[in-house]
């Protein structure tokens, strides 16, 4: 299998403004990076990940159960896409904070782009609903592709403090 990690030299990241990605840089004081086999508990896994290092980063509680909520939904859209391929990849987790923002990002080896769908009730489960909620609990997300094989999902939750 393939190794997905982001790039981590010096901790700078494309800056999320208004639903794009910007070529400008931004320094982040906190950043955590996960990566997480193709395996049915890696929902939880980053779930988890994001309470424990938000809560260790100090952000309110409202907002890290909101950033759980994110972090699941992403990583399940994330593992559900490279599920799909032939030889299923790890995926990736970030979380990045600075000064009034959290993101968080998924990352993955689909070539596919995601796409927000209503779930049907008839289907007799709950799945489509991934980016309808990532939307309704972050101020924006969007799209990234690093390379024709390596996309990121992320979205941003805006922070009540300052970090």
């Amino acid at each position: 299998m393939g190794n997905i990690s982001a790039p981590t030299a010096p901790v700078r990241v494309p800056v999320a403004h208004h639903g794009r990605t910007v070529s400008g840089l931004v320094p982040w004081p906190k950043m955590s990076q996960l990566e997480l086999g193709p395996l049915p508990t890696a929902a939880s896994c980053a779930r988890l990940h994001a309470r424990n290092v938000l809560g260790e980063w100090g952000l309110p509680r409202d907002t890290i159960a909101d950033a759980e909520v994110c972090a699941s939904e992403i990583i399940t859209n994330a593992l559900r896409a490279t599920l799909a391929l032939a030889d299923p990849e790890p995926i990736g987790l970030r979380l990045l904070a600075g000064p009034g923002r959290l993101v968080i990002e998924a990352w993955d080896c689909h070539p596919g782009e995601p796409a927000r769908r209503l779930a049907d009730a008839h289907e007799g489960h709950e799945t489509g609903r991934g980016l309808t909620v990532i939307e309704a609990y972050s101020h924006q997300w969007g799209v990234h592709r690093l390379s024709q094989h390596v996309k990121i999902v992320w979205c941003e939750l805006l922070l009540p403090t300052r970090i």
